[in-house]
């Protein structure tokens, strides 16, 4: 292998996304984190939509 190349692998192209996202806007990239869950055999990540942050929302 020619120096100067990078191996990655998928599951951290996706959480390194889904970690840049956050960082960017505070959203979670949900699509990757299921993409990557889903290859493991975990269930779903879901959003509890009545937290955001610290706040909660009644």
């Amino acid at each position: 292998m020619p120096i100067g190349y990078r191996i990655f692998k998928y599951g951290e192209v996706l959480l390194n996304y889904a970690g840049a996202k956050y960082g960017l806007d505070a959203t979670i990239a949900t699509k990757q984190l299921n993409l990557l869950r889903k290859r493991v055999g975990m269930p779903e990540f879901t959003v509890n939509l009545r937290f955001t942050g610290l706040k909660r929302i009644p």
